[in-house]
């Protein structure tokens, strides 16, 4: 068996030896990086931007803790494992991010805050239009779900496999509309012919021209028909 030694780890080179000051006057030591990797920045802006926003929340006000929380971990030797809330004490309670500020290069400091900045609002835009496209998913689901109920299934399958082959990236309340109502046919082509959407209301037969179909205001409407 041939043996193995162990890789040593690497060790921590820091630029700048000082201390920071708690608010009793306890002066404590800590070690800091003038500088990090591009990877350990890049571990650093994820690491902030993920507490802060995620798939179905927004938490802005853990932007302090995380931002200092994940420099103090990058570039100094702080033992964060003390815990989330006595890290967030001793933030709060002491001169420590003047003496981060003081230390800690300005121009990637200003780097890696514009990275999270962007991020948080490239992220927050993702999270906006997943609710208007839930939103919008929902009233489709619904519309096909009357429609279910009023059509033959023929024509249901007919709606269910236009739905399918729509363009995620290019989705819009007027290709789901057109998916809907098909426009593919002899009717529609004929542009003096309207196409007949009915609903036996009692006595009433109700109908609407294809080419009104457009935006809100057509889901609004195919709404109220159905």
């Amino acid at each position: 068996m041939t043996a193995t030694m162990p890789i040593p780890a690497i060790e921590e080179i820091y630029n700048v030896e000082t201390e920071y000051k708690l608010k009793d006057g306890t002066t404590m030591p800590i070690k800091i990086k003038h500088s990090i990797s591009l990877v350990d920045m890049s571990i650093c802006v994820n690491n902030i931007v993920s507490g802060i926003i995620d798939e179905s929340d927004y938490k802005p006000y853990f932007y302090n803790i995380l931002h200092w929380g994940n420099i103090l971990e990058k570039y100094t030797d702080f033992d964060t494992n003390i815990g989330f809330e006595e890290t967030y004490r001793i933030i709060n309670e002491s001169d420590i991010t003047d003496v981060l500020t003081a230390n800690i290069s300005e121009s990637q400091s200003f780097e890696l805050s514009s990275a999270v900045k962007n991020l948080i609002e490239f992220e927050k835009q993702k999270l906006i239009h997943k609710s208007e496209f839930d939103e919008l998913i929902s009233d489709i689901r619904a519309i096909v779900g009357k429609l279910d109920s009023s059509l033959d299934t023929d024509t249901i399958g007919k709606v269910m496999s236009n739905l399918a082959s729509l363009d995620m990236g290019k989705l819009n309340e007027k290709a789901l509309l057109d998916a809907i109502i098909d426009k593919s046919n002899g009717k529609s082509r004929n542009a003096k012919s309207k196409a007949k959407n009915k609903k036996n209301k009692g006595n009433n037969v109700v109908e609407l021209p294809i080419e009104n179909f457009t935006g809100q205001q057509t889901l609004n409407q195919l709404q109220t028909i159905l």
